[in-house]
């Protein structure tokens, strides 16, 4: 700040020695410190002082002062001192409280060193006929404020326009100057700048109520009068007005031929020394109008140089750095989604799950190039929106294939896109409470000359967000998320049927087998007990059990098959083979031994009929013998 003045007061207040030259001296000081201030305020200045000892020295020095050090002037009154010192208080109070509303607000921590707020009271400011340059300042100040934190709604509007009304009835009058016409001017110019400043921010934001909010009622007479995108005319405001004219895409306006014209004018041998506010136009044009994405991402490693060789310990300025790299790698990351899923001409159900790996392999590594100052929502919208796109267009070609496709991505759906979608939502309702930048320029990119003053404009040429476009955005990702996850359901749902019949099948096949064994067993114990009176030798019974068994475990073994499938029999193979094979032997063996054992059985049987004969013979013959002998003794 130019604050020699003071030094230079604080020399001359000592030879002054009537209380007239006191109060012309008090009057020119305040008028000259009130014009700095203010010059201060609306070129920006308070965003350059990045240590306490850069001039905020100046303002302990004011503050400290006190009636006691005008006690050599005669005549002069303890009140009118207070008074003055007071007002002098005053306006440095309210530059401080700005300075360290907007320190917090980029999070710069410049005013850390001092530990109280320091806050004047507006009461016994000094002479009623200088109020006026105390509401210049405060409007000065809110005017900066709204600027800085430009938002899409009626309130803004409102205060905007009280702001201007508030400005345009300030009556600056040359009585109040002493004949020093040139500070006269000064305060006329910088008054005009102001009216410049509020008209801009005014059809600013009628532009954006215009385009995105079509419905909406404005209830006031001033800014009904306003004529559709009649933005202030200043030539040095040119390059904002085009700006917005395409990167809006304002109807009424050939925003694609403005925006080849301005992308001609545009020296691109060298972006290293390309400005930021050029660089944004070749991203707009790379991305929007040509699709070009490997310019895209020479425009990105641009803005990653600056950020490397970005030197300056000023935070606001860091911060722009920022918000602008983050800006293109957004829009670089955009135009590799839109690209990625227009030439996903293979996609199909078997190489769904590798295709949306991709595109999360390069989310990842957007992520970790992205700055962490801001909660920015862009990347996980565009790659759930694309992901969503992607897995849908799979699903309405897949016809009977819908389950693959389904079990393909099944995972990724449930588990990574569900988790960016849980990010997403967090950042949605940090974006919803603060003023989420999509781009800044750095402080000398946002100044406009305006006669012998620099007008710095914070929202440049950025239209305020809209958050009811946020919270739309928001409410038609949730329902396509919503939508497909209906699939996924059914898809869970199929999976757990399927299951519930592979256990029936498997439960079913265990009960017939379990019956089949049992009944196997039951019928080799009934068959053997009702073969067992049939037998004459135990190896008959030997080889009955065996050819009876080797029976009932073929008819069990086609059960097994019946429901298990030849396939489960295989690593039995040795087994069954070998329990046969040795089966087989035996009934080799005892069939030879069965037959001499019968043969001898026979003949026995035979020897013992033929001496049973014999003695049935003797019986009889000895019977008939006994009967004749009793007939001769009759």
């Amino acid at each position: 700040m130019e604050l020699d003045i003071f030094n230079k007061f604080l020399t001359d207040f000592s030879a002054l020695k009537t209380v007239t030259e006191l109060k012309e001296k008090q009057e020119a000081f305040f008028l000259d410190l009130t014009y700095i201030v203010n010059k201060s305020i609306i070129e920006g200045e308070y965003l350059n002082i990045i240590d306490i000892t850069d001039g905020y020295y100046i303002w302990f020095e004011i503050l400290s002062l006190n009636s006691q050090e005008f006690t050599h002037i005669s005549g002069a009154k303890y009140k009118d001192i207070e008074d003055f010192l007071h007002s002098l208080k005053y306006l440095i109070s309210l530059y401080s409280l700005f300075s360290k509303k907007i320190c917090k607000l980029y999070n710069r921590g410049v005013l850390e060193y001092i530990d109280t707020e320091i806050y004047i009271s507006s009461e016994n400011l000094i002479y009623k006929e200088f109020n006026s340059f105390f509401e210049l300042t405060e409007n000065n100040i809110e005017l900066s404020k709204i600027d800085h934190q430009f938002i899409n709604d009626e309130s803004l509007l409102k205060e905007l326009f009280k702001v201007k009304n508030n400005i345009t009835n300030i009556r600056i009058s040359t009585s109040q100057f002493n004949r020093n016409s040139s500070l006269h001017s000064s305060f006329t110019n910088l008054k005009d700048a102001l009216i410049l400043k509020v008209n801009f921010l005014i059809d600013k934001w009628y532009i954006r109520s215009s385009t995105k909010l079509k419905d909406t009622e404005f209830k006031f007479e001033e800014f009904k009068n306003i004529a559709k995108y009649n933005l202030p005319k200043n030539n040095n405001l040119n390059k904002y007005k085009d700006k917005i004219k395409y990167l809006y895409e304002l109807d009424g306006y050939s925003y694609s031929n403005l925006l080849e014209n301005k992308f001609n004018d545009i020296d691109k041998t060298n972006k290293k020394k390309l400005t930021f506010f050029e660089l944004h136009t070749l991203v707009k044009y790379y991305k929007d109008k040509v699709n070009n994405l490997d310019k895209l991402n020479e425009v990105l490693r641009a803005f990653s140089n600056k950020l490397e060789n970005f030197k300056s310990i000023n935070i606001y300025e860091k911060f722009s750095y920022n918000i602008s790299y983050q800006y293109c790698l957004n829009n670089y990351f955009s135009l590799f989604c839109e690209d990625f899923y227009n030439n996903c001409n293979d996609l199909n159900e078997k190489n769904l799950n590798t295709k949306l790996n991709i595109l999360y392999k390069k989310y990842k590594d957007v992520k970790a190039k992205s700055i962490s100052l801001t909660d920015n929502f862009f990347i996980q919208y565009k790659l759930l929106s694309y992901s969503f796109l992607t897995i849908e267009k799979v699903l309405n070609n897949a016809g009977d294939k819908t389950i693959e496709a389904l079990n393909s991505s099944s995972n990724h759906f449930n588990i990574i896109l569900t988790e960016v979608l849980e990010e997403y939502e967090n950042k949605i309702q940090w974006s919803l409470k603060n003023n989420n930048y999509i781009f800044k320029l750095p402080y000398d990119e946002s100044l406009i000359a305006y006669k012998n003053l620099n007008i710095y404009i914070a929202s440049s040429f950025l239209l305020p967000k809209v958050n009811e476009d946020i919270i739309n955005e928001k409410r038609l990702l949730l329902n396509h998320h919503q939508k497909l996850s209906v699939f996924f359901n059914i898809e869970n749902q199929i999976d757990e049927i399927k299951k519930l019949k592979e256990n029936f099948e498997l439960d079913n096949k265990k009960l017939i087998e379990t019956v089949t064994i049992f009944t196997a067993i039951i019928s080799f114990i009934v068959g053997s007990i009702g073969a067992y009176k049939f037998l004459t030798t135990f190896t008959e019974a030997l080889i009955f059990i065996i050819v009876f068994g080797i029976s009932i475990s073929i008819f069990v073994l086609l059960i097994f098959i019946s429901t298990k499938g030849i396939e489960a029999l295989k690593k039995y193979k040795l087994a069954l083979i070998s329990v046969y094979a040795l089966a087989f032997i035996i009934l080799t063996a005892l069939i030879p031994f069965n037959y001499h054992s019968s043969e001898y059985i026979e003949n026995s049987n035979k020897s013992r009929d033929s001496l049973h004969n014999a003695q049935e013979r003797k019986i009889e013959n000895l019977e008939k013998l006994i009967l004749l002998n009793k007939s001769s003794q009759d």
